[in-house]
């Protein structure tokens, strides 16, 4: 009886699936670029409610360009897209995400010093 690495089997799935995914990508022709070029651009309005903050929060925002937008004759846009993943990489990690890392962190340093 041999027992696999499930590490290994683990990896060994994930490229399967990258795989199954890159050619449903190609059988439908999509790619990763054309998500945004599909995505409507939002005004500022949009952008406040979807937020849920004030216009002129969001004016403020992107007068000390801590937001992303873009800006075409005089008015500015904002994807949702790109909302959304400015909001989450300022994202708080809960108790057991940071005793993850730090168990992985002390396994780490185990293993190095073996």
């Amino acid at each position: 009886m041999t027992t696999s690495n499930p590490f290994v089997e683990i990896s060994e799935r994930l490229d399967r699936i990258e795989k199954a995914i890159a050619a449903l990508k190609i059988g439908f022709n999509i790619s990763d670029d054309t998500a945004m070029d599909r995505e409507q651009p939002l005004t500022t309005a949009q952008a406040a409610a979807l937020l849920n903050i004030a216009t002129a929060t969001i004016y403020s925002y992107t007068f000390r360009k801590l937001i992303p937008f873009i800006k075409k004759g005089g008015r500015n846009y904002f994807f949702k897209s790109d909302l959304i993943a400015w909001l989450k990489k300022d994202r708080i990690k809960t108790i057991a995400e940071i005793q993850l890392e730090a168990e992985d962190l002390l396994c780490n340093k185990r293993k190095t010093r073996n």
